[in-house]
C-alpha cells in the first residue's frame, strides 16, 4: 500500500513540473516552390560557370587596408519561364560559402598575392556583403527586362574590384563565389 502512495506521488510530481515549462511563442516557417525553369548565364556565356577577369593592377595602388582597385564588371542574365512567377522575379543570390568568402563579405584571395581580397558590388556600385542572408543581401537592379508569357529575360549587372587589407605583395588574385536563383 505505501508503494502504491510512493508511485502516485512521484506521478503527481511529475505531472506538475511539466506545467512549469509553459510555451512562449510559436515559430512558423513559410516558403514557396515554383515548377518551372530559369537558367543563369554569365556575361553573355553559354553556361552558369564562368571566369571574370580582373585588370593587372600595380601593387602600388593597393598599399593601404581599404584601398581599392581594378573595377570590372560583369553580368548574370537570367532566362526562361521561371524567372518572373506569382512568387516574385528572379535574382542571383550569392552564396555566403566559408570556404570562399571571409567574415568581412568578402571573397577570400586563395592565389598567392597577399593583404588582398575581391569584392563584389551591385549595379550602383554599392559593397555586397557576403554573408548576408537573401532576404538582407544588396541585390543588383535588372537593367533589361522582358517578361513574356513563355520566356522572361533580366540582366543584371556586378561588379568586382581588388580589396587591400594592407599592403599587398605580387602574386594571382584568386576569388571564387557561387550564386542561386532566389525569387524577390
Amino acid at each position: 500500500m505505501q508503494n502504491k502512495s510512493i508511485l502516485s506521488a512521484l506521478l503527481l510530481a511529475g505531472l506538475a513540473s511539466s506545467s512549469v515549462y509553459a510555451v512562449d511563442g510559436t515559430v512558423t516557417f513559410n516558403g514557396t516552390l515554383v515548377d518551372s525553369t530559369c537558367s543563369a548565364t554569365v556575361d553573355s556565356g553559354s553556361t552558369a560557370d564562368a571566369t571574370v577577369t580582373l585588370p593587372t593592377t600595380n601593387v602600388s595602388a593597393l598599399t593601404t587596408s581599404a584601398n581599392v582597385a581594378g573595377l570590372t564588371s560583369y553580368k548574370i542574365t537570367l532566362t526562361g519561364a521561371g524567372c518572373s512567377t506569382s512568387a516574385g522575379v528572379a535574382a542571383p543570390y550569392y552564396e555566403p560559402s566559408l570556404a570562399n568568402v571571409n567574415t568581412n563579405g568578402r571573397l577570400t584571395n586563395t592565389g598567392t598575392a597577399t593583404n588582398v581580397d575581391v569584392q563584389l558590388l551591385n549595379n550602383s556600385q554599392s559593397v555586397i556583403d557576403l554573408t548576408a542572408d537573401s532576404a538582407s543581401q544588396t541585390y543588383s537592379t535588372a537593367t533589361t527586362g522582358t517578361n513574356s508569357s513563355s520566356v522572361a529575360t533580366y540582366t543584371y549587372p556586378y561588379y568586382a574590384r581588388y580589396y587591400a587589407t594592407g599592403t599587398t605583395t605580387a602574386g594571382t588574385v584568386v576569388g571564387k563565389v557561387d550564386y542561386s536563383i532566389v525569387y524577390k
